[in-house]
């Protein structure tokens, strides 16, 4: 028996997919909690760690699942952006695979920028690529998610990783 579940847009979910979301859910909150961001971008965002969507809506209704948690003692909220004047109320960015095609072709945010970029790529095979200005790819490996971390754009951007979140990680990289 297959139930559908609607989701913010009011369109229906298989159940499968409502599942993939809520582990990409967890992932994005559990990945957060491993991040340090520069102490000024910390400042400016005391109030709550955002995060934001470039017009595609990666969880859908499973960001319910990690809607009233926090990270380091800031509540988590998510927002969609419109424009890239809009990025500066962010500290992490979600982006669908369409969104990072996009994003590729006219990057929203600068290398230096202490905004974690976070790329849902598990509709396909990982590939081990590093994507330039994405700081960490959710990857399909098998029939599991997982996760790539570029080191060469998280540097560039002034972000700490946990030593625990690297180990679980494949680390790419870019040329400089």
């Amino acid at each position: 028996m297959f139930v559908s579940v609607m989701n913010v847009h009011g369109e229906t979910e298989p159940p499968e997919q409502l599942q993939q979301k809520k582990v990409k859910a967890v992932f994005v909150l559990n990945v957060a909690k491993f991040v340090r961001w520069p102490e000024t971008a910390v400042q400016a965002h005391r109030d709550q760690l955002t995060l934001c969507y470039d017009q595609d809506d990666v969880l859908g209704s499973a960001y319910e699942i990690i809607r009233n948690h926090s990270v380091n003692g800031r509540p988590l909220v998510r927002k969609w952006i419109d424009s890239k004047e809009d990025l500066g109320a962010c500290d992490m960015l979600l982006l669908s695979e369409a969104g990072l095609k996009r994003y590729r072709n006219a990057p929203l945010v600068s290398p230096d920028s202490p905004l974690l970029v976070v790329a849902d790529l598990t509709a396909h095979k990982s590939t081990g690529e590093a994507y330039p200005g994405v700081h960490i790819a959710l990857v399909r490996k098998g029939s599991k998610i997982g996760f790539d971390v570029n080191l060469s754009a998280v540097h560039r951007s002034h972000l700490k990783l946990s030593s625990r979140l690297l180990r679980l990680a494949r680390i790419v990289g870019d040329e400089d």
